[in-house]
């Protein structure tokens, strides 16, 4: 079974094999060598992963880390403009097939909307598979030449934002960010709408008030 988690930093060293794996092919067309990934338009993707602004997630299964996904403020081939972290999702062979992309790209956006990231892109092979999965999640393309696309979703979903409300999930992790803060414990409450929100997991997509009560 597998469990989506934050990477953990001494776990960073493998985002080079998953660099690695990210690499599209065709059907037929040899792997490149391993040594692409030296490449510096390649590297900047993993080098020093860890500073300031960096997010991974991972799937982990039997103790193994079998899939990563995460971005970072660079400018790469899917550079969408300042401040728009680029992302790169990659699951092992063997372990395709199965849901893991969809999962670590949900659970990678999630961390990024949290962290206030406005939207995050990527770039990706008009040939790839993976298009699919990206425009299932909102990514719609900005730019892009013949062979390639720079994809970029507004975080917190379009639907939502259509609402003028705030996004589900980050209202729910800052209800719950506040709920469980030092000092406010049996202090702070909810009333209205984001009482079912934050106990069920789930938006109801019905519009309400709601606000917090500190005694």
């Amino acid at each position: 079974m597998s469990r989506i988690r934050e990477m953990l930093p001494g776990e960073y060293g493998l985002l080079d094999e998953f660099l690695y794996q990210a690499i599209h092919t065709e059907p037929g067309e040899p792997r490149p060598p391993r040594s692409v990934t030296a490449d510096p338009a390649l590297r900047a993707y993993v080098e020093g992963f860890g500073r300031t602004g960096d997010v991974a997630v991972c799937a982990e299964e039997g103790g193994e880390v079998v899939g990563a996904a995460w971005a970072r403020l660079m400018r790469g081939y899917g550079f969408a403009g300042d401040g728009v972290p680029e992302l790169a999702v990659s699951v092992l062979p063997g372990h395709r097939g199965r849901g893991l992309g969809a999962a670590l790209l949900s659970s990678l956006i999630e961390r990024c909307s949290e962290l206030g990231y406005p939207a995050l892109s990527l770039s990706v092979r008009r040939s790839n598979p993976a298009a699919r999965l990206y425009e299932r999640f909102g990514f719609r393309e900005v730019s892009g030449d013949d062979g390639e696309a720079v994809m970029v979703p507004p975080l917190g979903g379009r639907d939502e934002s259509a609402r003028g409300g705030a996004p589900f999930k980050r209202a729910r992790a800052a209800a719950l960010r506040v709920l469980t803060a030092p000092g406010l414990a049996g202090r702070a409450y909810l009333q209205g709408g984001l009482v079912p929100w934050v106990a069920s997991g789930r938006d109801s997509l019905r519009p309400g008030s709601y606000r917090f009560v500190i005694l």
